[in-house]
């Protein structure tokens, strides 16, 4: 099994800052030559679908230093994010962190653990497909199911190569 993680820091207008994590079978996942995963209207299968998250004293931390201080999008507390309660009722999302010396800048190490259940098969829209000309957002994806993710009138429509 393969586990593919999107890690980059996403902030929502309605949600808290969190890591996406997708886990794909790889007898059924085909890699493309540049990263991504290969399915039919941008769709792929997999079994674990989730997020992870950060405690909210080193998300406030971390936003006190450059270059996240000068970000004007209002920051959504853990508090305040309805898919985190959820995720939560049922186990802990959170990530263990240690800093790695007295000054933020310098890293953390984080770690959790994740139980996966490699028989399971879900089905799952991509957030966006990349082209020859560059990457097209799928604004029907919502995590699971739904949209096309065809590329938009007179794109290219150029996949990448398999």
């Amino acid at each position: 099994m393969r586990i593919y993680e999107s890690l980059h820091k996403l902030i929502y207008s309605t949600g808290a800052t969190h890591i996406h994590v997708l886990a794909h079978n790889a007898n059924d996942t085909t890699v493309r030559t540049n990263g991504t995963l290969l399915g039919s209207n941008s769709t792929t299968h997999s079994s674990h679908v989730g997020q992870i998250f950060f405690d909210q004293d080193l998300i406030s931390l971390v936003e006190t230093t450059a270059p996240y201080n000068t970000n004007t999008q209002e920051t959504t507390l853990n508090s305040d994010d309805q898919i985190l309660s959820e995720e939560a009722a049922d186990m802990d999302p959170f990530v263990e962190w240690i800093q790695l010396s007295d000054d933020i800048t310098d890293g953390i190490m984080a770690w959790i653990s994740i139980g996966i259940d490699p028989t399971a098969d879900d089905e799952v829209t991509s957030a966006a497909t990349v082209y020859k000309d560059g990457g097209v957002a799928n604004e029907n994806s919502m995590g699971m199911g739904g949209g096309d993710g065809g590329p938009p009138d007179g794109g290219n429509g150029t996949a990448p190569p398999s």
